[in-house]
């Protein structure tokens, strides 16, 4: 058995074909097909083939978890003879456009002052969006705002609970210490965050729920405008409570009391299981642990 059979044998199970994996790993075909048969001969079967491509036999499932370790014993063997500042290479972030304003920056800046040969590129989603891309492999880690995540093919790395709030503006006629009835916020316009957004989803769930049609005036996938639309005085918004800290401080937008409406999402840094973290993804795992405040 040898490393690199092992991350060929990962590099599969992840592509779906055996084309797949060694375009991926810039091998020519029959290097796959050569280290697939020296791991089958050593273990046993472990693909079958259809039209589709390949699909793990029974013999490979029990591999597989036991691969992962290993090539994850692999990397952290690696990582202690290696000069941390060495660490390189690309590392592809998937986020959401409020916690890619707010809270990336800072890790990101953090993270290129120590290990300054990571190539970042990050891309910019909703959350639904966000969980093909992981899973189609177009990015090795997403930033998410949503339901917490449960899943038998997801690890979360990292994660923060957010109190989503209904904001005013300062002039706006409901900024006075009172509470609401649902009923009084279909009278003012409504701005909203874009389509596939998961508190946008959960406020239009709730209206619903109230039997209520809400008075939408825009949608639009940008937290600044969302804020300037409140500011400007006439509209209602819906917004995570660390997306307005510094307008709440000032007291130039309010937080809006309402019965029943109570929200809260998690914030979190997810990967796939299936996928060994390299050096990079795990200092950014850490690096939002220590570094992620807002």
């Amino acid at each position: 058995m040898d490393i690199r059979e092992l991350i060929t044998f990962t590099k599969i199970v992840q592509t779906g074909t055996f084309a797949k994996a060694a375009e991926t790993l810039n091998y020519a075909p029959s290097t796959v097909t050569a280290q697939i048969k020296s791991l089958e001969k050593e273990f046993g079967v472990l693909f079958e083939r259809n039209s589709f491509g390949v699909s793990l036999t029974p013999r490979g499932q029990a591999i597989l978890p036991l691969a992962n370790q290993i090539l994850e014993i692999n990397t952290s063997m690696q990582e202690i003879v290696q000069d941390e500042t060495k660490i390189c290479g690309p590392l592809r972030v998937g986020s959401v456009e409020t916690l890619c304003v707010h809270v990336l920056p800072h890790v990101l800046r953090h993270f290129q002052k120590y290990y300054p040969s990571v190539e970042f590129s990050v891309e910019i989603a909703s959350s639904s969006e966000l969980h093909k891309m992981l899973l189609s492999h177009q990015v090795d880690l997403i930033l998410t705002l949503e339901e917490p995540q449960n899943s038998d093919i997801l690890c979360c790395g990292w994660s923060r609970q957010e109190e989503i709030v209904a904001v005013v503006s300062e002039n706006h006629p409901l900024a006075k210490e009172a509470i609401y009835e649902p009923a009084e916020l279909i009278q003012y316009p409504l701005v909203l965050s874009e389509k596939g957004c998961s508190y946008r989803q959960y406020l239009l769930s709730w209206f619903q729920m109230e039997h209520l049609q809400p008075n939408v005036f825009l949608e639009v996938g940008n937290t600044e405008m969302i804020k300037n639309f409140i500011l400007s005085g006439f509209a209602v918004g819906y917004l995570p409570r660390f997306a307005i800290r510094q307008e709440l401080q000032e007291r130039k937008i309010v937080p809006l009391a309402v019965k029943n409406l109570e929200s809260s999402m998690a914030s979190q840094l997810l990967y796939l299981k299936a996928t060994p973290l390299t050096p990079a993804m795990k200092k950014m795992i850490s690096i939002m642990h220590d570094e992620a405040q807002v």
